[in-house]
């Protein structure tokens, strides 16, 4: 007797449902397959070009002698500060 009336249910369904079933399904896979593409897009690994050590370079220097600070900071105690 049950298992009749499951039957009964089962082939009765609304089509609609079965169709915001299937549409909600497609959905979930496009945003999953959203999420991978910028996963692998953005946290690839990258290629980075590293510069080999020379021997015998020139060394220049600039800008020797007097010269400003461009910015000075000048340390004070805090109103706590032992």
């Amino acid at each position: 007797m049950v298992w009749t009336i499951y039957c009964e249910i089962s082939q009765t369904d609304d089509p609609m449902s079965r169709k915001r079933l299937i549409l909600s399904l497609v959905a979930a896979a496009v945003i999953a397959g959203a999420i991978y593409a910028a996963w692998a897009l953005l946290l690839r690994p990258v290629t980075v070009q590293v510069a080999h050590a020379e021997r015998d370079v020139a060394v220049q220097v600039f800008g020797l002698g007097t010269g400003r600070c461009r910015r000075s900071h000048r340390e004070r105690r805090g109103a706590g500060a032992a």
